[in-house]
């Protein structure tokens, strides 16, 4: 499947058919989301489904389980993820689905994390410990053999004492306690675990199969994190978006595999750094390729093109599609978005998605009659795009409110503005819960001061209205990095880009020039989007690369201050504007009293 998902495609004999298509269920599915079900139903082994912002690829997910437990209540699922934040929401999404339609029978089991988090009554140890309890008050267990019956009732006693202290029970019965957890494990109908976890180690060592392989943000994973969860099953599901954030440091291993001096360079490093954890030959293997340029080639050619599987797949099926008409797709993707309003959606659309991102008629229509759950007050505007814009630094001489890159970076300037904005919003009192709120930034540096200047506005009583708002973080945080707040979504989003300098190019732009970061930052907001920050900085560091060059890396941030421009010169509602851009010191000297 890695080396050519095309040549192993084939047809599914588990089509659906029309029965299948007139159902509620079905139609109650977006046109984009009933084709990609049809294609994923009837390809195996895998599938591939590029998801935008905003777009419900958790609702094709669900309706995937529940078409399947509803066909076939025996089924085996394993879903998974790089990380454990898109399985807390699937997991929790999942449950629901299979509630309301009264399949609730279903053993759903999470595979138990390594830190420190939260666990549910689905972690495997805690269903391992509820099923023994169970069996241990069952008649199966009354009517045991003698030391049978006592056994159960001695592990069941541990049991209780394991969930205090790991000390308070000996190691045969903590041994025997992981047994009972692998036997639920083996068991469960839905295994929900992260991609690299040792449980899926475990389950692929045991040869065990699955019916079905879900990958939740599967464009996050590398290829080696990949791998043990496709072992499981001979049918997959990859839904992710090459869009938006890339596997942890991808940039940086990217670079390296397209240069094969420094493969080579890398390799020679191996006995000095992984010499302990490779078989015998290994090494010498390594190093023949090291010293081989034809080998060399072909193996970092290989690495670069399964490092991102998600993206090199869905990028090749498109352009095998573009080429050939009767070419069968192993790939759809999701275009209507319904999380968005209008006007943020098309900045997102034109910068990253070629125009083809579409928002949902409902979506757009409640945009017009229906009130966001939060109030703005005089002077910020109450368009759904407000940038409170910066001059360029150099417009300013030295700037006082430009970026300082000492310790790290940040714009004391953009902090204040930030601050300014939040003077000026109050939760709606007509709005049923309370709004959901969030402040971004590219750099930590930004983030830790905006969290300084916001709780001390939070204690002073200045910001003391944000309690009618809801911190979408945990820990009652208002302020994230855009990297820590992709899978999430807020009302209302500001966002400090904090760049602005009379460099130009990448070097100026630092965080600015990613895409995909872009992208995740500016698609977070569901009814308002505050930018603070300098557009004209963005068009000049984007036109000092090379006036001439037409479409480049970072043209789609000259797409992003064009689109916010045509939005300014639109209107709706009560003539109110799609975008409006002003001047920080206007806040600074507006009516923020309750």
């Amino acid at each position: 499947m890695l080396d050519d998902p095309w040549r192993v495609r084939r047809s599914s004999r588990e089509t659906l058919d029309d029965d299948d298509k007139a159902d509620e269920h079905f139609e109650d599915l977006d046109v984009p989301k009933q084709e990609a079900l049809l294609g994923l139903w009837s390809t195996l082994p895998s599938y591939f489904v590029v998801g935008p912002p905003g777009v419900g690829k958790t609702r094709l997910a669900t309706e995937t389980v529940r078409r399947r437990f509803s066909n076939d209540r025996s089924t085996r699922l394993l879903l998974t993820a790089q990380g454990h934040d898109a399985l807390d929401h699937l997991q929790e999404k999942i449950k629901d689905t299979l509630k309301e339609n009264k399949l609730d029978d279903v053993i759903i089991v999470r595979s138990t994390a390594s830190e420190r988090r939260p666990t549910s009554d689905e972690d495997v140890h805690q269903a391992g410990l509820d099923y023994l309890k169970i069996l241990s008050e069952s008649p199966l267990t009354r009517d045991a053999p003698g030391p049978l019956r006592d056994r159960v009732h001695s592990l069941t006693a541990s049991a209780g004492r394991l969930t205090k202290s790991k000390d308070a029970v000996e190691k045969d019965d903590r041994v025997a306690l992981n047994a009972v957890s692998s036997l639920v494990l083996d068991a469960a109908n839905i295994v929900i675990s992260t991609a690299n976890s040792p449980d899926i180690e475990r389950l692929v060592e045991a040869r065990e199969q699955f019916d079905w392989v879900i990958v939740e943000e599967a464009a996050k994973a590398t290829g080696p994190e990949l791998i043990g969860p496709l072992m499981l099953s001979g049918r997959r599901l990859l839904i992710g978006d090459h869009h938006q954030l890339p596997p942890f440091e991808a940039d940086r291993l990217v670079k390296v595999l397209r240069d094969h001096s420094l493969v080579a360079e890398a390799l020679t490093l191996a006995e000095q750094y992984v010499g302990p954890l490779m078989r015998d030959g290994e090494i010498a293997e390594l190093d023949h390729i090291a010293r081989d340029a034809v080998s060399l080639r072909e193996v970092a050619d290989m690495a670069l093109r399964l490092f991102e599987p998600f993206r090199t797949f869905v990028v090749e099926d498109e352009r095998r599609l573009l080429g050939n008409s009767n070419h069968r797709p192993i790939s759809s993707t999701l275009t209507e978005q319904r999380r968005m309003d209008p006007a943020i959606a098309r900045i997102v659309s034109a910068a990253f998605y070629e125009h083809k991102l579409n928002t949902q008629s409902a979506r757009a229509k409640a945009a017009e009659d229906v009130a966001p759950p939060f109030e703005v007050r005089d002077p910020l505007p109450e368009s759904p795009v407000v940038v409170v814009n910066f001059k360029h630094v150099s417009a300013t001489g030295s700037g006082t409110r430009a970026e300082k890159m000492s310790p790290r970076w940040h714009n004391p300037g953009e902090v204040t503005a930030t601050y300014d904005v939040l003077r000026h919003i109050r939760a709606s009192k007509a709005s049923d819960k309370p709004p959901t709120l969030v402040v971004l930034s590219f750099y930590k540096a930004q983030v830790e001061k905006l969290s300084e200047r916001i709780d001390a506005g939070i204690r002073s009583g200045e910001l003391a209205h944000l309690s009618g708002f809801q911190p979408v973080l945990g820990g009652n945080k208002w302020v994230s990095t855009v990297d820590g707040f992709q899978g999430n979504e807020a009302d209302l989003v500001v966002l400090s880009l904090v760049r602005n300098n009379s460099g130009t190019g990448a070097g100026a732009l630092g965080f600015l020039r990613d895409r995909r970061r872009m992208n995740v930052a500016l698609s977070r907001a569901k009814s308002k989007l505050v930018i603070v920050g300098s557009l004209a900085f963005l068009r000049e560091a984007v036109r000092g690369v090379n006036p001439d060059a037409g479409k480049h890396d970072l043209a789609f941030l000259t797409v992003v201050a064009d689109t916010i421009n045509q939005l300014s010169r639109e209107t709706r509602g009560k003539d109110i504007k799609l975008a409006s851009v002003i001047d920080p010191a206007i806040l600074r000297g507006g009516n923020h009293s309750c």
